[in-house]
Protein backbone atom coordinates (compact mmCIF):
# COMPACT_ATOMS: atom_id res chain seq x y z
CA UNK A 1 0.00 0.00 0.00
CA UNK A 2 1.02 3.71 -0.51
CA UNK A 3 2.10 5.53 2.47
CA UNK A 4 -1.30 7.99 2.39
CA UNK A 5 -3.30 4.51 2.22
CA UNK A 6 -1.15 3.16 5.40
CA UNK A 7 -1.83 6.61 7.21
CA UNK A 8 -5.72 6.94 6.24
CA UNK A 9 -5.64 3.52 7.73
CA UNK A 10 -3.54 4.05 11.02
CA UNK A 11 -4.91 5.93 14.02
CA UNK A 12 -3.93 8.82 15.21
CA UNK A 13 -3.81 10.88 18.68
CA UNK A 14 -4.51 14.27 18.76
CA UNK A 15 -3.45 16.14 22.43
CA UNK A 16 -4.40 19.46 24.17
CA UNK A 17 -7.84 19.46 22.29
CA UNK A 18 -6.63 18.81 19.17
CA UNK A 19 -8.19 16.84 15.89
CA UNK A 20 -8.26 14.44 13.43
CA UNK A 21 -7.30 16.40 9.85
CA UNK A 22 -10.26 14.38 8.17
CA UNK A 23 -9.08 17.06 5.11
CA UNK A 24 -5.47 16.41 4.44
CA UNK A 25 -2.34 13.77 4.78
CA UNK A 26 -0.65 16.04 6.62
CA UNK A 27 -0.44 17.03 9.71
CA UNK A 28 -2.56 14.57 10.95
CA UNK A 29 -4.33 16.66 13.25
CA UNK A 30 -5.10 20.49 13.51
CA UNK A 31 -4.24 21.94 16.81
CA UNK A 32 -5.70 24.80 19.03
CA UNK A 33 -3.08 27.43 19.80
CA UNK A 34 -0.84 27.49 21.23
CA UNK A 35 -0.24 23.83 20.07
CA UNK A 36 1.84 22.67 17.24
CA UNK A 37 1.13 19.96 14.53
CA UNK A 38 1.74 17.07 13.91
CA UNK A 39 0.45 15.85 17.42
CA UNK A 40 -0.24 19.23 19.12
CA UNK A 41 1.99 17.95 21.84
CA UNK A 42 3.50 20.66 22.25
CA UNK A 43 3.62 24.32 22.71
CA UNK A 44 4.69 27.30 20.04
CA UNK A 45 7.80 29.20 21.80
CA UNK A 46 5.35 32.65 21.49
CA UNK A 47 8.44 34.31 22.97
CA UNK A 48 10.41 34.37 19.93
CA UNK A 49 7.76 34.47 17.59
CA UNK A 50 6.56 37.18 15.86
CA UNK A 51 2.88 37.60 15.40
CA UNK A 52 1.79 40.62 12.65
CA UNK A 53 -2.00 40.21 13.19
CA UNK A 54 -1.54 41.18 16.67
CA UNK A 55 1.40 44.00 15.69
CA UNK A 56 4.03 41.90 17.29
CA UNK A 57 6.50 42.41 15.02
CA UNK A 58 9.61 43.11 16.26
CA UNK A 59 11.97 40.73 18.91
CA UNK A 60 12.08 40.50 21.36
CA UNK A 61 8.49 41.18 22.67
CA UNK A 62 9.52 42.06 26.16
CA UNK A 63 11.45 45.24 26.26
CA UNK A 64 14.56 46.44 28.61
CA UNK A 65 14.98 43.29 29.94
CA UNK A 66 11.98 41.92 30.32
CA UNK A 67 11.82 37.91 31.08
CA UNK A 68 9.05 35.95 28.95
CA UNK A 69 7.53 33.02 29.99
CA UNK A 70 4.92 31.00 27.76
CA UNK A 71 0.86 30.87 28.82
CA UNK A 72 -1.38 28.84 27.17
CA UNK A 73 -3.88 32.24 26.69
CA UNK A 74 -3.85 35.08 24.05
CA UNK A 75 -1.36 36.03 23.22
CA UNK A 76 0.59 33.17 24.73
CA UNK A 77 3.49 34.67 26.38
CA UNK A 78 3.67 37.25 29.57
CA UNK A 79 6.81 39.66 30.53
CA UNK A 80 7.95 40.04 34.02
CA UNK A 81 9.97 43.26 34.14
CA UNK A 82 13.24 43.67 36.20
CA UNK A 83 13.42 45.19 39.48
CA UNK A 84 13.11 49.00 39.40
CA UNK A 85 10.58 48.18 36.24
CA UNK A 86 6.96 48.33 35.92
CA UNK A 87 4.75 46.62 33.46
CA UNK A 88 3.54 49.42 30.55
CA UNK A 89 0.93 47.65 27.91
CA UNK A 90 1.11 48.35 24.27
CA UNK A 91 -2.04 47.06 22.65
CA UNK A 92 -1.00 43.65 20.94
CA UNK A 93 2.90 44.44 21.17
CA UNK A 94 3.29 42.81 24.59
CA UNK A 95 4.74 44.46 27.72
CA UNK A 96 6.98 46.74 27.74
CA UNK A 97 9.09 47.75 31.28
CA UNK A 98 9.67 50.85 32.20
CA UNK A 99 11.86 52.80 34.64
CA UNK A 100 9.76 53.41 37.67
CA UNK A 101 12.83 54.78 39.65
CA UNK A 102 16.06 56.10 39.49
CA UNK A 103 18.92 54.52 41.36
CA UNK A 104 20.02 57.44 43.40
CA UNK A 105 22.75 55.53 44.76
CA UNK A 106 26.34 56.64 43.33
CA UNK A 107 24.48 58.90 40.72
CA UNK A 108 24.72 62.40 43.33
CA UNK A 109 28.68 61.90 43.41
CA UNK A 110 28.87 61.60 39.98
CA UNK A 111 26.00 64.23 38.62
CA UNK A 112 28.57 66.46 41.83
CA UNK A 113 31.64 65.96 40.06
CA UNK A 114 30.53 66.69 36.48
CA UNK A 115 28.87 69.99 37.86
CA UNK A 116 32.20 71.03 38.88
CA UNK A 117 34.37 69.56 35.62
CA UNK A 118 32.19 72.03 33.68
CA UNK A 119 32.46 74.89 36.70
CA UNK A 120 36.30 74.60 36.28
CA UNK A 121 36.12 74.43 32.80
CA UNK A 122 33.46 77.59 32.58
CA UNK A 123 36.37 79.52 34.77
CA UNK A 124 39.08 78.45 32.94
Amino acid sequence: PTQAAELLNSTVTCYNGGTCNNYTVSPACLCPLPYIAPYCESAADYCFTLQPDKNITELPVCQNGGTCTLTYTDPYFNCSCPTGYTEGYRPYRGTECKVTQLRVQGLLPLLLALLQLKISKTLS
